[in-house]
């Protein structure tokens, strides 16, 4: 497809940027710290984004909270106590979302860091073929 074939194609697109609210509202985003654990309590725990408040910069949202239910789930039909299984679960869940976190954030600063034009289009250059 052309480049003059495509823009055609994506018209239909445009005319729904054309008749929305020019109106914008921002938002702010947030994000709990890089790594932050909290002290267990019996017979409670979080999961999803209660857990792992990130912004969706490394796409890992819901794929957190499905992981944290099935690791949850696993913990405790594995462990014989509420508080073992809890426990288990959380130490795993930690270090995962420590791990997605950095990935947050790495993004976040791509994206929106004081040279985000120089350092986004060095990312999505990688995947063009020379």
């Amino acid at each position: 497809m052309s480049a003059p074939e495509l823009q055609e194609s994506l018209l239909p697109e445009q005319n729904l940027i054309h008749v929305s609210s020019d109106k914008i509202t921002t938002r702010p985003l947030y994000m709990l710290p890089t790594g932050l654990p909290w002290p267990g309590r019996p017979g409670v725990t979080l999961l999803g984004d209660a857990a792992h408040l990130m912004p969706p910069f490394a796409g890992q949202g819901v794929n957190g909270a499905m992981k944290d239910a099935l690791e949850l789930a696993e913990a405790l039909v594995q462990h014989t106590t509420l508080d073992e299984a809890l426990h288990a679960y959380e130490q795993a869940m930690f270090e995962r979302a420590r791990k997605a976190a950095l990935l947050t954030a790495e993004g976040l600063e791509m994206l929106h860091g004081n040279d985000a034009v120089s350092t986004t289009v060095a990312y999505f250059r990688q995947f063009i073929a020379e």
